[in-house]
Parts: structure tokens; sequence; C-alpha cells
């Protein structure tokens, strides 16, 4: 009956289904803590939040990089933006403990959206990664 109900809920009200999952699978220079994505499920053309949790390890400095996003919509791959690390963050990030916050509003698109974030330092190693995955109903 609660299937029934949630599938009412996305056809009538364009309701999303999403998840938030570390790509990097725990191998990432930082230690992700924690990440969230919400309201999930999200809504077509509100906001949704994503909070990222994250401990940069001791004798860790990172004074450049880059962060790479790479967007898939119906699983076609789009192409991928780069940008400064430090731009997006400010640099340079030092050891400790952070939780940066990213509001967007979500398309007014049905189909299947899916982002892979991934943070690399100037030597090319994987400082974090993420991927959101979210399905826009009608």
């Amino acid at each position: 009956m609660l299937r029934i109900t949630l599938l009412i809920l996305n056809t009538l009200f364009g309701v999303t289904q999403g998840s938030i999952s570390d790509c990097a699978k725990g191998t990432s220079l930082f230690k992700i803590n924690n990440l969230q994505f919400f309201p999930d499920p999200s809504t077509r053309n509100e906001n949704t939040t994503v909070i990222l949790d994250y401990t940069v390890p001791d004798g860790t400095i990172v004074s450049a990089g880059t962060a790479t996003y790479e967007p898939t919509f119906n699983y076609i791959k789009y192409p991928s933006t780069v940008d400064d690390l430090c731009v997006k963050m400010g640099c340079p990030i030092l050891p400790g403990s952070y939780s940066p916050s990213s509001s967007t509003v979500m398309p007014n698109i049905a189909g299947t959206l899916s982002i892979k974030t991934t943070w690399r330092d100037d030597l090319n190693n994987i400082l974090l990664c993420y991927t959101i995955t979210t399905k826009l109903s009608l």
C-alpha cells in the first residue's frame, strides 16, 4: 500500500527519489564522515541541499587542486566541467573537520539525473569523490 501511495505522489507532484554515495569507496585522501542529500525525495523546481561532512588528516595541506563535475542525464554523459578547487573551497585546505553545504534548484525535467563530483590535488590524488543520483518524475 505504501508503494502505491508513493507512486501516486510521484506521479501527481513530481517527487524525486535520490541518493548520495562515496564514489571513492573510502580510498580518498579526505575521510568522508557523512553525506546528506535533502529533502529526499526532492521536488522539481525546489531547492535541494547537499551537506558534505569530511575530515582532512593531520599533515595534509592542499594549496591547489580541481573540482570536476560529471553530469549524466537519462544515462547519457554530458561534458564535464572542471573548476579551481581553491576558488570553490578556499586554499589552503588545512587539517580538520569541514561541513560545507550547497543548494540548487532541481530542474523541471523528467528522467534520471546523476552528478559525480571529484576533488583532486595538484598531484592528481583523489581528495574526495561523491555521486548524487535522483530520478525526477513528471
